[in-house]
């Protein structure tokens, strides 16, 4: 990987490593690779995912901030001093493959010295005034949050009073401590905290989405 930067000018070359669900490339990204992901507004957890592992860039399909809420991944991923490409379009999930080496030119995606697509530049500065933004217009999605889950009730109400068929397991729950897992801001450090409790009264693990994944990796 190379790297070079003057003012606004930015080139940087690296082994690009593709794939649409942010959480599952952070655990094969190596440090100074550029990270291709398709995340629309990143989430802060995926954000410090990336920071951590070090990547040299992060290109994104789509737009890392949309706008609708100020989400936090962007900003983790700028403080950590990587260098984003944003809204660079679907199309690069297919046209690259895992593994090329590219060049990023201040917004311009290149392979072999010829361009396959352009986006917009993201620094930290970029990222809060988007930021800004977006906590303008956090009433409006959360009035549209609003009316979507009163449709959502009157259209499925019988599937959310109807009693809940829950399915024969073998774990048995009565009178066992049960630690759930859900992948959120700082769950793995505080699962982390949670060690010596664990070796303690053994509880019962119940991991969901990313959650699982951390309780793997203990």
């Amino acid at each position: 990987m190379t790297e070079t930067t003057a003012t606004a000018h930015v080139s940087i070359t690296g082994v690009a490593r593709v794939d649409p669900r942010t959480k599952d490339l952070v655990k094969r990204l190596k440090p100074g690779e550029i990270a291709v992901i398709n995340h629309r507004d990143l989430d802060r957890v995926a954000g410090e995912g990336l920071a951590a592992a070090q990547v040299s860039a992060v290109i994104n399909a789509s737009p890392a901030i949309s706008g609708r809420y100020p989400n936090g991944g962007p900003k983790r991923v700028a403080e950590a001093g990587i260098a984003m490409v944003d809204a660079v379009g679907t199309a690069i999930m297919s046209e690259l493959s895992d593994g090329d080496t590219i060049t990023i030119e201040d917004g311009r995606i290149l392979r072999d010295g010829v361009e396959i697509c352009r986006g917009e530049m993201l620094d930290l500065e970029q990222v809060e005034a988007k930021m800004e933004l977006a906590r303008d217009a956090i009433g409006n999605e959360l009035e549209s949050f609003a009316v979507n889950t009163l449709e959502y009730v009157e259209k499925e109400a019988r599937l959310l009073f109807e009693p809940i068929v829950v399915p024969e397991i073998r774990t048995k729950f009565e009178r066992r401590h049960v630690l759930i897992v859900v992948r959120g801001h700082d769950y793995k450090e505080d699962l982390r905290a949670l060690r010596t409790y664990i070796v303690e009264f053994h509880p019962i693990l119940v991991g969901v989405d990313g959650g699982a994944d951390a309780l793997l990796d203990m």
